[in-house]
């Protein structure tokens, strides 16, 4: 964890966690919606709320859109707060993002509307008394904002709030990312910021007695103890690295994507690469001490777990229930348990042709068609206006007959058989209610700009399919 004193009252923490660990300490969690689709969104932190704290989230901010706004363009950058009925995190701070905030031809753009969104977020957060708030680094996941700029801007909004001269009860804001590098950067800026004596924010912005603390993750070696040193959860089968740390699989997973370094706190800085054999702790040994076990999602105390079988990550057999009706995916890891369902009528039909012409970029292969087609109907209970007709739709889009064009084929025949491609919301183009993309985006010109050149679209259109539990 890393600590920056700005002024006697206010601080900001760096670390790298989940924002819904349980042993987080602070008054409201911030989660970005998409402006659309709101929590009828199938990936994403909003998808995570609802896992975690249950639809009643859902209701609530429903209720207030319906009640406060009455146009979708003046909810652009707002930031809806909603009640959890718990003492912490007491409140979710929702933030309204567009799916499209960002384009590489125009940044100023995204600066623009990520300073204004962070703004309101933090006078949300004075308004509503808080003295703590937990903020990941919003639209630098599938929304695709560089990760840099974003840093740049949040800490210039969080260095000029700081001279506010009353922030009420506001003490402290925890910059929480569960991805390692994000964490890294956002300590390296607020060091080259902070600790440089003649940086012209540090002269102008009265920050006073500046101290930057790293603190060392505390480790438990005992053999009898399971815990995850990254997410917490006590498990049965862990990963044994060679610093002494201990991982579920799921959080191995992300170790070996971030080249096998510890992601724990006190291994980041020297930055090892690791090995690790997987350990399975004896339950005879366990017997020894007396552990009480809560559930990581409701926090209560139970006897028995639903153990999930991949991260053997553990949940009572209630909040098991709702979790996965939702999404089969853990709460704690994100790791999938099978592929979600999403909210496409299920009578539409895709189909395929092959083309003897080139798409830019790719002369040296012929061309996939792909044609969808859904009719008209009525929305059902799950839909946002059940019991509303809609227009049926026809759609055609084109990957390069290549190896990685026909890979990106066969996900999105299974995207399209859990109807994940389409669903029901508003659409960005015409700003009405009807049959529209689910954030998988398709190439639907040969050229130009929903077309081709564009090297890097297979890449980005596999992650996306990923990100919605297909792969």
């Amino acid at each position: 964890m890393s600590f920056f004193q700005l002024s006697p009252t206010f601080a900001i923490l760096a670390y790298t966690d989940s924002l819904f660990n349980s042993q987080l300490n602070c008054d409201a969690i911030v989660v970005s919606v998409d402006l659309d689709q709101k929590y009828d969104q199938i990936n994403g932190l909003a998808t995570q709320v609802l896992a975690v704290y249950g639809t009643g989230i859902k209701q609530k901010f429903n209720s207030k859109i319906k009640k406060e706004y009455k146009k979708n363009d003046k909810l652009k950058a707002e930031c809806i707060v909603v009640e959890t009925g718990l003492q912490k995190p007491k409140f979710i701070f929702n933030s309204l993002i567009p799916f499209d905030c960002y384009s590489e031809k125009n940044p100023q753009d995204y600066k623009n509307f990520m300073t204004i969104l962070f703004n309101n977020i933090l006078e949300k957060a004075v308004e509503t008394k808080i003295t703590s708030l937990a903020l990941p680094l919003l639209a630098t996941g599938i929304i695709g904002g560089p990760v840099d700029l974003t840093i740049s801007i949040l800490i210039d909004v969080i260095l000029n709030f700081n001279k506010k001269d009353n922030l009420e009860n506001f003490k402290e804001i925890h910059l929480v990312n569960n991805e390692k590098a994000k964490t890294s950067k956002i300590v390296e800026k607020l060091n080259s910021i902070l600790k440089k004596p003649d940086n012209n924010i540090s002269k102008n912005s009265e920050i006073n007695d500046q101290v930057l603390i790293e603190n060392s993750t505390k480790i438990n070696k005992s053999n009898t103890v399971k815990v995850c040193d990254s997410c917490k959860q006590r498990i049965k089968t862990v990963a044994q690295l060679k610093c002494d740390h201990t991982f579920c699989l799921g959080c191995l997973i992300e170790i070996k994507d971030n080249g096998d370094k510890c992601l724990s706190l006190s291994c980041l800085s020297a930055d090892t690469i690791i090995q690790s054999s997987l350990k399975t702790i004896d339950d005879s040994k366990e017997k020894e001490i007396e552990i009480e076990k809560s559930c990581g999602v409701c926090l209560e105390k139970f006897d028995k777990f639903k153990i999930l079988d991949k991260c053997k990550h553990e949940l009572c057999d209630e909040c098991y229930t709702r979790v996965f009706e939702i999404k089969p995916q853990c709460p704690f890891c994100q790791v999938y348990y099978g592929i979600p369902k999403g909210t496409q009528p299920p009578n539409g039909k895709m189909k395929h042709e092959i083309k003897r012409f080139s798409l830019k970029g790719f002369e040296n292969f012929d061309t996939i068609v792909i044609h969808y087609s859904i009719p008209s109907g009525v929305q059902k209970k799950h839909h946002p206006s059940p019991g509303k007709s809609y227009y049926g739709i026809d759609r055609t889009a084109y990957l390069p007959a290549s190896p990685d064009g026909y890979k990106a084929l066969d996900l999105l025949k299974k995207a399209f058989d859990n109807c994940l491609i389409f669903t029901i919301g508003t659409s960005r183009t015409t700003n009405t209610e009807g049959l529209t993309w689910n954030d998988i985006h398709h190439k639907t010109e040969f050229s130009g700009t929903f077309g081709y050149p564009d090297a890097t679209y297979l890449e980005r259109l596999i992650d996306e399919l990923k990100a919605h539990g297909i792969e």
